[in-house]
């Protein structure tokens, strides 16, 4: 899942790795995400295929690779760690980007693909040939060029099948089913006919259970079908919103009928675990009024083992949270990272108050001195200093409970903006000029008008604008 884990880079590297180069997430319903790779010309040398280090998208890990032969490159994904039972759709497009016309991009795209243990990569045999990708413009000066893939509606879903014996010895009988990967963690279900205690005795128990990383609290969305859709013999539940502690362990499902009548007069039983959202939290406690000696900063590590610490402040009218992220000096050279995370504060008695212009990202690159991110929360300093609202526990330390979830990591190669970035540029001005007419300023602006200001102006707050606009500041800072 994780580029974090690469201590070298590319110059020291023994391989060559397709380069995550640039990320773009458009948030929208279909959570399209955009991966821009830089690859070397596969035919300047002896490698029979090239392919990218892990980065995740829809809680799974995926890599891409070209593999060439000899007048030929052919491009895949693959999902990575594919198990038995576990199945993901999504759609994805890959474009090998020409580095003067956005009309002369190879593009291939695929809807609804499934990716399984039996065939966890798909992709296009002979995508483009020898021949184009060395004499059509897609090289640069330094023989790479650019693929991008685009990745959208990623659906998940774990189905097994559990052997149950039809007279356990044991009054609390448990039956599991293989484990499955899923956001960085390692999952089972367990079935309790009989219930899992002498309180649910009697009652059917399904759990869903964490196997791994137990050091995170873990959010999970989910839904569970049991028995067989084809027999008509099956109960899907409704969505079971639950949280996971560092025991692993969920709340459950109890199901209030026989269980026999779904396993079909066998002594197998059929489970389906559709999983739509996964939240990996991290649940900190601060000393909010108690500056003195930094008492009111907390160090904690993400999934990547990356080191983080953050600090409250209660000087102005709203509580304000500050994040540093402490191995920044760690990244390796030529590369930043992009940090996407939301934040919220957690009331003793069962407030949840979320942050001003959540979530939150950030790019950072190697440097010694630590700079914070500020976030400015959606609770007043009075209002949290107020015994009557209740947002510390009645009992014990007065620590205010704070929430951070780290929703996207990834690291990419050539940290500032550089002339790789104009293809992209260049790209969409084409297809807005396309899209618009040669006139690409709207009336108001138009020469004449009070408004007008030159194309050079309109350039940095148009969306090539803002996607740059960190690779640019970034090389101003250097």
């Amino acid at each position: 899942m994780r580029n974090s884990n690469m201590e070298s880079n590319k110059a020291v590297s023994e391989e060559i790795y397709a380069e995550l180069h640039r990320f773009l997430s458009l948030d929208d319903n279909g959570d399209c995400q955009i991966f821009t790779f830089i690859l070397t010309n596969p035919f300047d040398h002896n490698y029979e295929e090239i392919k990218s280090r892990d980065f995740a998208y829809g809680n799974n890990k995926w890599r891409i690779s070209l593999i060439k032969s000899e007048q030929h490159a052919h491009l895949y994904l693959s999902l990575v760690d594919a198990t038995e039972g576990l199945n993901c759709s999504v759609d994805y497009t890959f474009s090998i980007l020409h580095r003067d016309d956005y009309a002369k991009n190879e593009t291939f795209e695929e809807k609804g693909c499934n990716f399984t243990k039996n065939v966890p990569r798909h992709g296009r045999r002979s995508f483009v040939s020898r021949d184009d990708i060395q004499h059509d413009g897609y090289l640069d000066e330094n023989r790479e060029f650019l693929v991008e893939l685009q990745m959208r509606n990623a659906a998940t879903h774990f189905e097994c099948l559990i052997e149950m014996l039809p007279n356990p010895e044991s009054t609390f009988p448990r039956y599991q089913s293989k484990y499955f990967p899923l956001g960085g963690f390692d999952w089972n279900v367990s079935v309790y006919p009989n219930g899992d205690c002498s309180e649910h005795e009697g009652r059917v128990m399904i759990n869903l259970n964490r196997l791994t990383q137990f050091n995170h609290y873990c959010r999970v969305a989910y839904r569970i079908t049991i028995g067989s859709e084809q027999s008509n013999k099956c109960y899907t539940t409704d969505v079971l919103d639950h949280t996971f502690d560092f025991s692993g362990e969920g709340r459950g499902f109890q199901l209030y009928d026989d269980l026999e009548k779904y396993m079909a007069g066998s002594c197998r039983l059929k489970l389906l675990v559709e999983v739509l959202n996964l939240a990996v939290t991290n649940q900190v406690k601060l000393y909010v009024f108690e500056e003195q000696a930094q008492k009111n900063q907390v160090y904690f590590t993400d999934l990547d083992k990356q080191t983080w610490c953050i600090e409250s402040d209660v000087m102005r009218k709203n509580l304000r949270l500050k994040l540093w992220y402490i191995d920044q000096f760690r990244l390796p050279k030529n590369y930043a990272r992009y940090f996407k995370w939301d934040v919220a504060v957690l009331g003793a008695a069962g407030q949840r108050k979320e942050a001003i212009d959540a979530p939150f990202s950030e790019y950072y690159t190697r440097r010694d001195d630590e700079s914070n991110y500020e976030m400015i929360m959606d609770l007043a300093v009075k209002e949290l200093a107020d015994p009557e609202q209740r947002y510390f526990p009645d009992d014990g330390p007065l620590r205010l409970t704070v929430e951070l979830e780290l929703k996207v990591s990834h690291l990419l190669y050539k940290a500032n903006y550089n002339k790789k970035d104009d293809v992209s540029r260049r790209q969409i001005y084409q297809m807005k000029k396309q899209l618009l007419g040669h006139d690409m300023s709207p009336p108001s602006v138009r020469p004449g008008s009070s408004r007008y200001t030159p194309d050079s102006q309109h350039d940095s707050a148009d969306d090539s604008g803002r996607c740059s606009k960190f690779w640019m500041s970034s090389a101003a800072s250097d």
